[in-house]
């Protein structure tokens, strides 16, 4: 789901053949991006124009760069701090981002304060209701999976995707063997084809002995 800028230097080393960043908004395969898509500048300024008239924290996570927007829920991190709304302009390459908040009630009044948020974007609240991560609508880590699928002239039943939070509904259930970690939430795991261990309980390895891919 992280934006690229957002990816640790040490996963890279793994050397991946591509990668789908951004939960879906940009995608890279052997070097070369085949798909890359921004929040429009207008919606983009609209939308941060709602994080100051109401106080919301929200980081907006950008291709190169990731930017706070301070508000009622302290952030924290060496990011650069947006000072107003002049600000924002594309340029900054903006992805998807995050509504700071201090439990799940709280990131629902933040839906009624802003009801035209999921008039453009899908929203996902993160287990603990610490945020809710906001996605351009008609993008996520499964549109992300089909256009690689499309790339290499595949199919989704090809494909296999662990998962465990609601931002990986979609992939999960919708890839040919979708599975949930077994920290997942409950409507994940229901989703999924097969449940496996915790990720601190070797998960994601356990899962792949479970249908000898390993």
């Amino acid at each position: 789901a992280r934006t690229i800028c957002d990816v640790y230097d040490s996963l890279f080393e793994v050397g991946f053949d591509g990668i789908i960043a951004g939960a879906g908004a940009q995608i890279i395969i052997d070097g070369k991006e085949i798909y890359h898509h921004y929040i429009p500048e207008d919606v983009l300024i609209r939308t941060v124009e709602g994080f100051y008239a109401h106080n919301f924290s929200g980081v907006l996570e950008g291709t190169d760069q990731i930017y706070f927007v301070p508000g009622e829920v302290e952030l924290t991190g060496d990011f650069p701090r947006l000072k107003g709304i002049e600000d924002v302009n594309g340029d900054l390459k903006i992805e998807k981002f995050t509504i700071h908040t201090f439990d799940h009630a709280h990131i629902w009044r933040v839906v009624r304060q802003m009801p035209e948020l999921l008039g453009w974007y899908d929203m996902y609240a993160n287990n603990s209701g610490s945020f809710g991560e906001f996605v351009w609508k008609g993008i996520d880590k499964a549109s992300g999976i089909r256009r690689v699928t499309e790339y290499y002239g595949a199919s989704m039943e090809d494909t296999i995707a662990f998962g465990d939070s609601m931002n990986d509904f979609e992939i999960v259930s919708r890839a040919g063997i979708g599975i949930a970690m077994g920290n997942s939430v409950e409507e994940l795991k229901a989703a999924a084809d097969y449940v496996t261990d915790p990720i601190d309980r070797d998960g994601v390895w356990n899962a792949c002995r479970h249908f000898a891919w390993i």
